[in-house]
This record gives C-alpha cells, sequence and structure tokens, in this order.
C-alpha cells in the first residue's frame, strides 16, 4: 500500500492535478479584481475553496505517509507556510464578507494579494515539480542501468544486511549457484554457501571487516550438489550492509593443476631422456638445461643459466676441428650449417669431446613473436664408434686386419675408372701360400691362423705406406702397387718371396718352412673388367705354382700356360652361367653283367653334361676340374642329386622293382665329389632330399673315388654309413690307382668295387694289368664286394673278364651313354 501511495504522489498526474486546481483559483482572483461577474466568483469561491483546500491537504497528508516525515517539517520550509496562509485567507473570506463595509474592501484586498501569492506559488511549485521529475527520470534511467549491468555481469554479486541475510542477488549469482528467486534463501546463507567450512563465524567476519582481500572458498551448487572453487571480496557500503563480489575460478584451478602436472611432466621426461635439452631467449642466453645437459657441457645448471649459448657450447667443425661461429639467427635460418643430419664435435668445460647431432625448434607466442628456442644435443660418440667399428669390419678381415676381398675389388674398380680417365700404371699381386695346408692339418687352426697374421706382418713390411694389402681367403693375399713401374713391382715382388721364403713358423716344439707362389699382372689403359684384372693375376699365380711354386711370374700376353690358366678362369664364369640357365644335362652309362644271372641288378651310372652357348655338348673332363679348383663341386653334386631323386620319382618304376629291397632289379649310381663327402651342409642336404623320396633310396648307389676315400677317411666312413643306414648302396670308385688301397679297404663299408680303367684298357696286352685286375677282383669277393671293371673298350677284354669272373663290364665296348629320359 506504501508503495502505491508513493508512486501516486510522484506520479505526473496528481502533480498537475494540484497545479491546475491552484491556477483556476489564481484565475477567479484575476476576474474578480477587474470586476467582471464579481456575483460569479462570489457564488464559486466557496466550493473552489474547499477543492483546493482538499487537494493541498491530501497531498501533504500523502508524503507524511509516503516519506515517513513528521507534520512539522512541511511547516519548516516557507513556501509551506505561505500555503497555510493562503489557505486560511481562502477559507475566512467567505466568513467575513459582510463585515462592515469599510472593512470589505481591505479584507478583499488581503484576499487578492493571498490569491496573488498562491499563483506566484503554484508557477514555482510547477516549475520545482519539473526539475524534480527531470531528476527522478535520470535517477531511474541509471538505476535501470546498474540495474541491467548488474544482472548480466559474469560476476557474481550478492547484497547482505547487517545479519547476513541476502537482500538482493545478480542472474551470475544465481545461475552459478544454482539459486533462483524462488529458491534463494533470505535469511543467514553462509551456512548454506559454504557447507564445508568448519568455521562459519570465521567468514562472516572476514565479510564484515571488509579489508579487501580475497577468500578462497569451496561453495556448493544446488542444482547439481557440486561444489566449486570461489573467490570472494567484500565492499561494505554506508548502511552497514555488504556487497559480496565473486568469481568460479573452478575452470582456472583445474587448468592451473592440469598446467602443474604438464608441467611436472615434462619436467619428469626432460630430467630422464638421455638427450641434452636446453632452452635459449631470443638474445641467446640460457634460460633452462636438463640434467644430461649439465653431464654433457660439464657446467652445473645454476652456473649455466643466465649466461650466453655461445659461452656455454662449444662446437666444432668434424673434418676441421676449426669452431663454429654461429649466433641465434644462424641457428634459424642456416640449413647448411645447422642440419639435423649433421654431426658436431662437442667440447665440454672438461675439455672432453663429444659426438653430436643437434636439432633446433623455435618458440612462438599467440601472436607468433619469438620467445626463445630449444637445442637438442644428442650424443651419438658410442654409436659413431659403433658404426665405425661395423664399417670397418665390413671393409677388413678380422683375423689379419687387412682389407678384405669385397673393398678390395671396390678400390681396384674405382683404380680402373681413375686409369681409363688418366691413363698411368700400377700392378696387382696375387699371393698364394705353399705350405699352409700342412700347418693348418697338422697343428690346427690356431697355428694356421697365427702364421696368416704373421705372413700378413711380413708383407706389410715391404710394401710401401701407400700400396694396398688385401687378404682375399684362406691364404690368398692381394696387393696393389699404386704408381709403380715394371721393375720397381718385380722388385717387391722378390722381397716379398724371399722374406716369406726366409721365415721359420715355431708352434708347440715344431718349425716350419712356407713359401709364397705370386701372379704379377699390370693394370693400365688397357685394363678393362675387374673380373679380366683379377683373373690375370690370378692365373699368373697359377702358372707360378704349377712351375714348381716359390717365385713370381709375370703376366704376358700370348704365353701359352697363361693362356690355358685363363681359359679354366672363363670356364668358371661359364659354369656358373650354365647352372643359372639350367644347361646342365644328365646322361647314364649302363653297366652290365658280365655273366648274366638273375640275382644281378642292371646299373646305370648318371653322368654329368654341360651345353655350351652354341648348344654342344660339353664333357665333364672339360669342366669339372675348374669347378673343383674354384669350390663349386658341391653346388654340383647337390644339382645332379636333386635332379636325379626328381627324375626317378616322376618316371613310372615297376611297382615290383621297388618291393624288392635287398635284390634290385635295377640301381642308379651317382657321383659324389671330395669337397661334398667333407661338407656337413651336403649332408643335411642329403638326408632332406632321401627323407622325401625314402622309396627310392634301395635303388640308388653312391660312387666316391678311392683317392676321396683315403684322404678323407673320417668323413667318407660316416657319409658311407649314414647313407647305408637310409638303404642306399656304396661303391668305391677308381680303386688300385695307388696299391695303398687294400689298407683302407676294411674300413670303407662299400657294396660295389669299381677297378680303374687304367689297368683294365691294357689288361688284354699286358700281364702286370692282368694281375693288377684279377688282385682286386680276388680281394673284393673274399670281403663279399661285387666287381666292376672301368674302361672296356673291346671283346678281348670282356673275354678276359670272364676268365677272372668279373662281375661287371662298364665301358664304350659294353654300352655307350645316353640321355636318362632315354632309359
Amino acid at each position: 500500500m506504501k508503495t502505491l501511495l508513493k508512486r501516486i504522489v510522484r506520479s505526473q498526474a496528481f502533480q498537475r492535478f494540484i497545479i491546475v486546481i491552484i491556477l483556476l483559483d489564481g484565475c477567479l482572483l484575476v476576474i474578480q479584481t477587474a470586476s467582471v461577474a464579481g456575483q460569479f466568483y462570489n457564488v464559486i469561491s466557496p466550493y473552489l475553496l474547499a477543492l483546493t483546500i482538499g487537494t493541498l491537504t491530501l497531498d501533504v497528508l500523502l508524503r507524511i505517509v509516503t516519506e515517513d516525515k513528521s507534520p512539522w517539517y512541511f511547516f519548516k520550509k516557507s513556501w509551506n507556510v505561505l500555503d497555510f496562509c493562503i489557505l486560511v485567507a481562502l477559507f475566512l473570506l467567505p466568513a467575513h464578507r459582510y463585515i462592515a463595509a469599510v472593512r470589505l474592501p481591505r479584507l478583499l484586498r488581503l484576499s487578492r494579494a493571498c490569491q496573488l501569492l498562491g499563483m506566484f506559488k503554484s508557477f514555482g511549485l510547477s516549475r520545482n515539480l519539473s526539475q524534480r521529475l527531470q531528476l527522478e527520470n535520470k535517477l531511474r534511467a541509471e538505476h535501470e542501468l546498474l540495474q541491467t549491468v548488474f544482472q548480466n555481469i559474469p560476476i557474481m554479486i550478492a547484497l547482505y544486511d547487517k545479519g547476513d541475510r541476502i537482500q538482493y542477488s545478480n542472474h551470475a549469482f544465481q545461475n552459478i549457484l544454482g539459486w533462483t528467486k524462488l529458491n534463494c534463501p533470505r535469511g543467514a546463507v553462509l551456512e548454506q554457501l559454504y557447507p564445508d567450512i568448519d568455521d562459519q563465524q570465521a567468514v562472516s567476519r572476514w565479510k564484515h571487516q571488509c579489508s579487501g582481500d580475497w577468500l578462497e572458498l569451496k561453495t556448493f551448487n544446488r542444482n547439481n550438489g557440486s561444489y566449486l572453487t570461489t573467490r570472494w571480496t567484500c565492499v561494505k557500503l554506508a548502511d552497514g550492509s555488504i556487497i559480496d563480489i565473486g568469481q568460479d575460478i573452478t575452470c582456472l584451478r583445474k587448468s592451473e593443476r592440469n598446467l602443474f602436472e604438464q608441467r611436472e611432466l615434462a619436467k619428469a621426461t626432460l630430467e630422464s631422456i638421455d638427450d641434452a635439452v636446453l632452452t635459449i631467449n631470443p638474445a641467446g642466453i640460457v634460460t633452462m638445461l636438463n640434467p644430461a645437459a649439465e653431464a654433457l657441457i660439464s657446467i652445473p645448471a645454476y652456473q649455466a643459466q643466465n649466461q650466453s649459448i655461445f659461452e656455454v657450447v662449444s662446437l666444432l667443425n668434424m673434418e676441421t676441428r676449426q669452431p663454429i661461429q654461429y649466433t641465434v639467427d644462424m641457428i634459424l635460418t642456416d640449413d647448411e650449417i645447422f642440419s639435423s643430419k649433421k654431426s658436431f664435435l662437442l667440447v665440454s668445460a672438461n675439455q672432453d669431446e663429444f659426438i653430436v647431432n643437434l636439432s633446433t625448434s623455435p618458440i612462438y607466442n599467440y601472436e607468433q613473436t619469438l620467445l626463445g628456442m630449444v637445442l637438442v644435443f644428442r650424443d651419438i660418440t658410442q654409436t659413431q664408434l659403433l658404426s665405425q667399428e661395423l664399417q670397418w669390419r665390413a671393409t677388413h678381415d678380422s683375423l689379419t686386419g687387412l682389407v678384405n676381398r669385397q673393398e678390395f675389388e671396390n678400390r681396384l674398380s674405382s683404380l680402373l675408372e681413375q686409369v681409363s680417365k688418366h691413363p698411368t700404371e700400377h700392378y696387382l699381386c696375387y699371393f698364394d701360400l705353399d705350405g699352409f695346408k700342412v700347418v693348418n692339418d697338422s697343428s690346427g687352426h690356431l697355428a694356421g691362423d697365427q702364421l696368416l697374421r704373421d705372413v700378413s706382418d711380413i708383407i706389410r713390411g715391404q710394401i710401401r705406406s701407400s700400396d694396398l694389402l688385401a687378404r682375399l681367403g684362406g691364404d690368398e693375399f692381394g696387393l696393389i702397387l699404386y704408381e709403380c713401374t715394371t721393375k720397381g713391382a718385380q722388385t717387391i715382388a722378390e722381397k716379398i718371396r724371399h722374406a716369406i721364403e726366409s721365415y721359420q713358423f715355431y708352434w708347440n716344439s715344431q718349425v716350419f718352412t712356407i713359401s709364397v707362389s705370386i701372379g704379377l699382372a699390370i693394370i693400365d689403359a688397357r685394363s678393362q673388367k675387374l673380373t679380366d684384372v683379377l683373373g690375370t693375376a690370378d692365373s699368373a699365380c697359377y702358372v707360378a705354382k704349377n712351375q714348381g711354386r716359390n717365385q713370381v711370374y709375370f703376366y704376358q700376353p700370348g704365353n701359352d700356360e697363361l693362356m690355358i690358366e685363363q681359359d679354366k678362369l672363363r670356364w668358371f664364369s661359364r659354369i656358373n652361367q650354365a647352372i643359372k640357365d639350367d644347361r646342365l644335362c644328365l646322361y647314364v652309362q649302363e653297366i652290365i653283367p658280365i655273366e648274366s644271372q638273375r640275382t644281378k641288378p642292371r646299373i646305370y651310372e648318371i653322368l654329368l653334361r654341360l651345353i655350351d652357348e652354341n648348344n654342344n655338348l660339353v664333357t665333364p673332363s672339360a669342366f669339372l676340374p675348374v669347378a673343383e679348383r674354384y669350390g663349386m663341386m658341391t653346388r654340383i653334386d647337390q644339382w645332379v642329386v636333386s635332379k636325379s631323386l626328381e627324375y626317378l620319382a616322376q618316371a613310372k618304376i615297376q611297382q615290383s622293382s621297388l618291393q624288392v629291397v635287398k635284390t634290385p632289379e635295377v640301381l642308379y649310381s651317382i657321383n659324389l665329389s671330395g669337397a661334398s663327402i667333407n661338407d656337413r651342409n651336403f649332408h643335411e642336404f642329403l638326408r632332406q632330399k632321401l627323407t622325401t623320396h625314402q622309396n627310392l633310396c634301395h635303388i640308388i648307389c653312391f660312387e666316391i673315388t678311392e683317392t676321396v676315400a683315403i684322404c678323407n677317411l673320417k668323413s667318407a666312413s660316416l657319409l658311407i654309413q649314414f647313407l647305408k643306414d637310409l638303404g642306399c648302396c656304396f661303391a668305391l670308385d677308381d680303386f688300385g690307382a695307388g696299391m695303398s688301397s687294400f689298407a683302407y679297404l676294411k674300413h670303407l663299408n662299400v657294396d660295389y668295387l669299381k677297378i680303374d680303367g687304367s689297368f683294365v684298357r691294357n689288361m688284354a696286352t699286358s700281364p702286370f694289368d692282368r694281375t693288377v685286375v684279377e688282385s682286386c677282383h680276388r680281394i673284393a669277393h673274399v670281403m663279399g664286394l661285387k666287381t666292376i671293371a672301368e674302361f672296356v673298350e673291346s671283346e678281348e677284354i670282356i673275354a678276359e673278364l670272364k676268365m677272372l669272373g668279373m662281375d661287371y663290364a662298364q665301358g664304350y665296348g659294353v654300352a655307350m651313354p645316353k640321355e636318362l629320359t632315354s632309359v
């Protein structure tokens, strides 16, 4: 009700109503003074007076009620007293109109004066009311502006009275804390706002002190029941009320925690990594470094910080060892110097040197302003040393420390390219030790290794520092004599030969004397291919060996012996290409029983042939010696065994013959070389193949020569027993070439004995040869072996073999070789 009355009193309509009443009263006074319609005024005057008195009285009473003022307050003002006088004059005027005529004019004049003053008062009142309305409108607009600001500002604002009761709160306060106008408490709310605060009175005291300090509190949210982290400050008003101003800093504190955790994580990471990390500002001043950086530069962090990076880190060029003068701008822009792929030499404060890789990364702020730079130094000293060691091992022989064959050939290829562009003369020496195998076999590999080291030192002592010495494999060495004359090369080669010849090797109270065969070849503009140069020197070395060893042979074009050796070397590449092109083929030669007996199986010896580039058939005598010399026999034996078993597995062999294990109807004989006998990998290869074709084992007979068997007696015995356990047969080829064969025969568990053809060929005309053949046959029969005579080429020889009781005959006089597929 009070608010309604206040709005009525302060409304423009009420004020205007009062002004209109006073103006009407003034107008009537003017009319009466001008003696116009005086009678009308006398009639209306009482009613107008009553209305004016009632309106003014109502205005005064309403102001007293709405503004909480006492009645005396209005009489203390001059204008209000005048108003009271006017009211009294106007009220008394009708009552005294009929007083004596003498006094009436004075009263009229007094009434007119009072009415005139009332008119002036009405104009003053109107002016005051207009100014007041303007001020009230201005205050109202400012109030609405502040109200809008307070309601929309994201900061929480609440007004408390002296009893900590909320009188006002803005939208931010209500939304953040979950309190609306409907549920916002009007009483003491500290316990509800801060339920986890133990000392509520301390919060109340802080609030009423209004020191301006900020207080961080955990605040309860009524909407979701969660807790918020808020920060508050207070402002105290003149009437004792308090304004709380607060901020929701939950996200801020969460961000600070996350930032702290990330900083701790980054710190722990930097402290744990092995790379040295430094940060610098744009001026190049060190701002931070991790423990790895302290250890690398040998300067504590507290000393390195705030110093120039150029004073803390000293970098040298890896090749020239010259200091690198650099700046921050160079680190940023000069990729040629500061590339992550380049290595530097870092010198620490203790003068220790480290090989490092440097990677850099600039740090920019939001406005892309350079804040500094991160420098990461990776210590690759051990990696570099390991890489160098691995590279050394890849290019050097671990036993002698000399360059290995691969690196030697690479450098020789580079030399050939250089010679083709700038003709000069160089010489290639090829060394092969004589007598090394005796030392290695008699005293073991340790003795052989020591001998190779000693020979390497001897050769190194006889050559120039510019020459290149390499171990090519086994007991073979290579030497490049750079920019040397023919006479100078021969002189150096002779010095090496003489030094090795004069050397005596002592091992376990034994003394060994060795020698060396040396092949010498020129390298000039006529030298084109690497294989040709190496082949020429190798051929010259073999000529030196064939001429009696312990000598130097200098290559000269047109020499017959050298041409033979070179032809053998060419066969090496031809054999490799033939295997690659699958131009090897299999033939068979039948071994026929001399006396037809059902218990004797038919035997076919599998033979090897080569088809050359012109599609001509090449016999084994042309290429097998070369294959033996260059260690290709095991590879060829594997090819023969694989192809033979594959063919026999695919061929439609009679089932009955496969079922007879003890006396098969047919046997296929396969030759094995001495290299394969001693190769454990070949033994495993045979096991796998024969296991795969187990049903063929009883029709397979393997052959080895007598010489191979005697030279490798232990390996041969093991292989023979191994193959017989699988069900295969075994034959000893070329028996009788050395009469010591009889002493070894009892140690070899063979099934067939093939008598050497050099005795069989002449037995019809030579009593000696016939006696040898007869002795071999009788001893074989005594041991329960079947005998096979080789090189049977005439009917006379067949007749002699029948007289001796020979079991089988093989040769051109019995059966010619033919393709395996024709059997």
